[in-house]
Order: C-alpha cells, then sequence, then structure tokens
C-alpha cells in the first residue's frame, strides 16, 4: 500500500473530492463552533439583512450594519434564502478547508515533482498542525466560519500565483477574496505582486522570461495587473466607504481592547515569539536541503524564498509601525495575520522532507519531525530539522540498531508530549487523515476513488451535522471536540449564562445594551 502512495499520481478531479474529504473530516476532528467569537456580530447583520425590522434600535447592529464586511453580509444573507443559517455556516467550514487542502496539493505537487506522496503529506499536515501563532488570528484550520477564514484558501492561491509569476490571475483572486476580506487579500497582493517584482528585478525566472521581449512584457503584465486591483479597491471599497473611517479613539479602543491579539505584537507571548523563531529557523534550514538538492527547480525555490522573505518582513513592519511609531495604515492592517502564510510555506516544505525520508527508507527520521503536537511542535520541528540539516551535511550514516534506538526515543518523546501538551487531538487527526489519505491511494480504479470519496464526505459531514443537533446548545461543537478536549471553565460558564437567557427570556425580546 504505501509503494502505491510512493508513485501515486492522482488526477485533478480525484485531488478535488481528496481535498473535500479531507476538508470535511478536518471540521470533525478539530471541532465545530457555531455562533462564537466573531460570529455573534455577523449573525445579526445577516439577520437585519433577511429582514430590515430585525432588532431596529439597537446600536450595535445598526452601527454595523453601516460600517460593516457589506459584501460578504449580502452573500451569506443571499445563500441563507435557501439554506438554513446553521447548515451553511457548517457547509461553507467544510468547503474552506476544503479549499485549503487543494491549494496546498497542487502547490506542493509543483514543488516536490518525484510523486504525489510530498503533496499528500503535506496536505495531511496542513489540515492537522496548529503549529505556531503570533497572536490569535493566524489559522490554517479554524473550528469555525469567518470571513478571513472562508477566504484564506483564495489568498494562499493568490501568493501562489505570484511565486509563478503569474500577475492576472494574482490580481483576480485578490479581487475574489477582497469582496469578502479586504484586508487578508491585500495582504496576498502585496506578497503575490511584490514576489513577482522582486523576481523579474533580480531574473529569477525562467530560461524563456529571460530573453529582453519577454521580461518586458511580464514587467506589463505586472504593471497592468497591479493598477486594475487598485481600480477595483477604490470603487468597491474605498467610494461606498467615504467619509466612514473610524475616529482615533475608536481605533485605539479596537487595538487595545477589542482585539489586541490581531493588532497588538507587545501582548503576545514570549512562548510565542519562541515558537515562531524555531519553526522560521527549522524552514529556512528545510528550504537549504530542499535548494541544495539536485532534483529541485532553483528558480522556483528561489521565488518561493523570495515569497517567504517578504511576509517576514511584512510582519516585522507590523511591529515596528505599530509598537514604535504608531503609523496609521498599519494599526489598521492587521499585519500578523500573515503568520498563516510562513506556516503554509514551512508545512509545505515539511511535507516535502518527510516524503523524501520515507522514500529512503529511513521512517525514524521523518517520525521525529512529526513527534510532537500542540505547543511543542515548533521545538520539535526545529531540533529534528536541525538533526536531519547536520545528518546531510556531515554526511554521517547510524548503524542499525542506533536507528532502531533512535525510532524508539522519538516514539517516546511523542507520547510524553503528548500527555504534556494535551495534543491528542491533533495526534489523532494526523492517524485518521493519513489513514484515509492512503487508503484512497490504495484504490485500484479511478472512479472507484471518485466514489469513495464522495460517499465518505457525504457520511461524514452528516454525522457532523448530526452529531451538532443531538447536543441541542446555544453554541454546538462536535463531539470529537469534546472527547479529545474538554471545554475551559470559562466556556462551560458561557454555556450556562446563555442557557439561563434562552429559557427565561420572552419570546421577541430585545436586549438593551449601552453605546
Amino acid at each position: 500500500m504505501l509503494n502505491k502512495l510512493i508513485t501515486a499520481r492522482l488526477r485533478i478531479v480525484e485531488v478535488l473530492l481528496l481535498a473535500m474529504l479531507l476538508g470535511t473530516l478536518a471540521t470533525a476532528l478539530h471541532g465545530y463552533l457555531y455562533a462564537e467569537s466573531d460570529q455573534l456580530e455577523q449573525l445579526p447583520l445577516i439577520r437585519r439583512y433577511l429582514d430590515p425590522t430585525f432588532a431596529v434600535g439597537d446600536y450595535s447592529v445598526d452601527a454595523m450594519s453601516s460600517f460593516s464586511p457589506r459584501y460578504f453580509v449580502a452573500f451569506m444573507g443571499t445563500l441563507a434564502k435557501v439554506i438554513p443559517l446553521n447548515v451553511l455556516y457548517l457547509l461553507l467550514t467544510c468547503l474552506q478547508h476544503a479549499g485549503i487542502a487543494a491549494v496546498t496539493f497542487f502547490a506542493a505537487r509543483k514543488l516536490f515533482k518525484s510523486s504525489d506522496l510530498p503533496a499528500l503529506i503535506a496536505t495531511v499536515l496542513v489540515m492537522v498542525l496548529g503549529s505556531v501563532e503570533l497572536g490569535g488570528a493566524a489559522h490554517l484550520v479554524a473550528s469555525y466560519m469567518l470571513p478571513r477564514s472562508l477566504i484564506l484558501f483564495i489568498a494562499l492561491w493568490c501568493v501562489w500565483e505570484g511565486i509563478n509569476l503569474r500577475p492576472a490571475r494574482c490580481a483576480l483572486l485578490a479581487m475574489v477574496g477582497s469582496f469578502v476580506h479586504p484586508q487578508v487579500a491585500l495582504q496576498a497582493a502585496a506578497i503575490g505582486f511584490g514576489t513577482i517584482g522582486v523576481s523579474l528585478f533580480f531574473k529569477v525566472a525562467d530560461q524563456a522570461t529571460e530573453v529582453r521581449g519577454q521580461i518586458r512584457k511580464q514587467w506589463l503584465w505586472w504593471l497592468g495587473s497591479g493598477i486594475s486591483f487598485g481600480l477595483f479597491n477604490f470603487i468597491f471599497w474605498f467610494l461606498p466607504l467615504r467619509g466612514q473611517s473610524l475616529s482615533r479613539e475608536s481605533l485605539d479602543y479596537l487595538i487595545r481592547f477589542r482585539a489586541p491579539h490581531v493588532h497588538l505584537p507587545s501582548t503576545y507571548s514570549i512562548e510565542q515569539y519562541v515558537g515562531m523563531l524555531l519553526f522560521v529557523i527549522a524552514g529556512v534550514l528545510l528550504w537549504k536541503m530542499w535548494y541544495d538538492d539536485p532534483t529541485t527547480d532553483r528558480l522556483l525555490a528561489r521565488r518561493f524564498g523570495i515569497g517567504a522573505s517578504l511576509v517576514l518582513a511584512f510582519l516585522a513592519c507590523g511591529y515596528i509601525f505599530v509598537e514604535w511609531f504608531s503609523f496609521g495604515p498599519f494599526l489598521s492592517a492587521q499585519a500578523f495575520r500573515a503568520v498563516s502564510f510562513i506556516k503554509w510555506f514551512g508545512l509545505l516544505l515539511l511535507g516535502g522532507a518527510i516524503a523524501k525520508l520515507i522514500t529512503s527508507s529511513r521512517p525514524a527520521g521523518a517520525w521525529f519531525l512529526t513527534s510532537a503536537f500542540g505547543q511543542a511542535q515548533p521545538a520539535i520541528f526545529f531540533v529534528g530539522t536541525l538533526l536531519e540539516y547536520l545528518k546531510q551535511k556531515w554526511d554521517t550514516t547510524l548503524s542499525n540498531s542506533s536507528y532502531r534506538l533512535f525510532f524508539i526515543l522519538a516514539l517516546l518523546a511523542q507520547l510524553t508530549l503528548l500527555v504534556v501538551y494535551r495534543g491528542g487531538r491533533e495526534a489523532l487527526a494526523l492517524v485518521v487523515m493519513f489513514s484515509v489519505a492512503l487508503l484512497f491511494v490504495s484504490l485500484k480504479y479511478s472512479l472507484l476513488r471518485n466514489a469513495a470519496a464522495i460517499l465518505g464526505t457525504f457520511a461524514a459531514f452528516c454525522i457532523l451535522l448530526a452529531s451538532i443537533n443531538a447536543l441541542k446548545l446555544p453554541i454546538p461543537r462536535s463531539i470529537t471536540s469534546r472527547i479529545v478536549e474538554p471545554k475551559s471553565a470559562n466556556e462551560v460558564a458561557i454555556e450556562g449564562i446563555a442557557r439561563f437567557a434562552n429559557r427565561h427570556t420572552p419570546s421577541g425580546s430585545i436586549f438593551l445594551t449601552p453605546p
């Protein structure tokens, strides 16, 4: 079965169906939330879109209706006319994860061309590992559907098109994403267009582009696509919102009290910064090992490195121009959402490295690279990558007995860290998803694979929907999440308050809130 996985070459339709299956499984295994987080602000706006008389006079709904993600609300409200909101949110949560899985697979397939094994591994890792975080707004796989998470796969796709020197596609994807979350789309466009510009300036392109006429043509496409994206944002965002900017007092409240986890890097813990540093160093080492491989497309690897470097530079500016100089555009840019791109880059490289170790009959090294979950993952990722890098650098070999001992130690480390850092959910998700990918590839006929993926996705969605409805809670979540990761005391208290309000509040009541 593993041999089939190593030599697999899936068709595009098969990849998309597998992505749907893994995306639905990710929703179930990570736990699903509804009427949680920022959804508490979005749902009343959607209800107001469906019924203009809903909560008339409510300060929050009235204010947000005039200054809100208007296109997102219109999109959700239109769909909600034919699909119940609770089902719609669940469906879009599965679809957003499927989109991330598909983009990851196709990107890794091009980066590591030998087979689909690196792409399968990278996709599973992205669907499973939370990896690092700076703040609290850079998830790759989220337990709920928000505007940012809904278009994250479009943002990743936009950046990927930039790495591939396709400015028109980059601009088009950024335009689509802007309708839902303009800040994330703008970040993706800046990184994508920046990668193209730097690559063309330093001639980091394919051989055909090095011809003078081709370089001029690429510059013209880059300039025209950038102007088109700028005009799009001017028409669809600047003009409708002209004169509706937040006051400095409101902006300070938003940054320091309402959402410091998004805006204010001084509030992030030292453990987060250390984890991010270790993750980045490990990513650089993986990139160097990949770049030195004779089978690697060096020009593509350089553009990949340029894209990652631009993200890190953007994060550095996000710190400097918020904490030191308080520069207006960066105060509202939400720069640390871009950590998602760094996580994605690192997990792509990790998938390629693990696949290479497996094909080199060195499963212990591959195991060690993923031998921890939760908060300990960046540290073990760094240690495993460093050991692998030093081994290649020094060209050392291990005896069979030493290699077996190494494997046993890696296994013990994983089990210990699972207990200490409560990484059971990610460990379970990794086993389930990799097993599903392995079984999918092992099926002999393409038609059989497609049918299995469709039936598996439908069954997983129905089970997830049934489990949520069976809980009958104001804040429902999946049974999987309850089993693997118990709720915090704060969550229990919130649910108790919601239950009390639900039981003792007459139908049609209006809650009065201070401005």
